[in-house]
């Protein structure tokens, strides 16, 4: 993984990354999924101007203000439905932040119950905003990872384990360094190295991907 993260930083240059308060993790989750990074950045921002980025807020704020928000994102009520729910779970579960940041096991156990919290983001959110410094591969992350080491880029658990322990042994256990390297590798998950028909003739880590190399050749 030596020059991975620089590689990518440089092509596609700053992006955003999830948020560390718990519940606006959860929103950011809910907004990202599905759709272009682009839009989510916008639909956060406004968002953000609402307010709505806490759970009270969210719960008070009107269907039409965030139909204004999030609409252009589409599957608009799937996620009032998520928002909805989330924002009650966490306004009946005040405690819920602090046992994100606890002990693993009961931030574990805390995370089971959010409504539309699925199990990578659940990793996720223990990364990000419970500073558990856990290598959260999701299968975007771990097809990287296993092309870049010329495995068969399967979505299995078995994939996924193999790119938690190389993301770990190469990136430590520093929650900020992991963090960043997941973002940077899931965008180039999302927008290059998809599943079927990966855009290996531009990617900036070709040169060093045995599964692309292969594939050129």
């Amino acid at each position: 993984m030596d020059g991975v993260p620089g590689a990518l930083a440089a092509f596609y240059g700053p992006l955003a990354a999830p948020p560390r308060d718990l519940f606006a993790f959860f929103v950011w989750d809910v907004i990202s999924a599905r759709a272009l990074p682009a839009r989510r950045d916008i639909a956060w921002l406004a968002l953000k101007r609402l307010p709505a980025l806490t759970p009270d807020a969210m719960f008070r704020a009107s269907k039409e203000d965030l139909k204004a928000a999030i609409e252009s994102l589409g599957g608009f009520d799937e996620r009032l439905e998520a928002l909805r729910a989330g924002s009650g779970h966490f306004k009946r579960h005040r405690d819920l932040p602090e046992r994100v940041s606890g002990p693993l096991r009961g931030a574990v156990r805390a995370l089971r119950d959010v409504p539309h919290l699925t199990p990578a983001a659940q990793v996720r959110a223990l990364l990000y905003a419970g500073g558990h410094p856990l290598a959260a591969a999701d299968d975007g992350v771990a097809r990287v990872v296993s092309r870049l080491h010329g495995r068969p880029p399967t979505s299995s658990a078995a994939t996924r384990r193999f790119a938690r322990r190389t993301l770990a042994a190469a990136f430590g256990r520093d929650r900020d360094v992991l963090g960043h390297n997941l973002v940077l590798l899931g965008h180039h998950a999302s927008r290059a190295c998809v599943e079927h028909a990966p855009h290996c003739g531009v990617c900036p880590l070709r040169d060093g991907c045995a599964w692309g190399r292969a594939r050129l050749s």
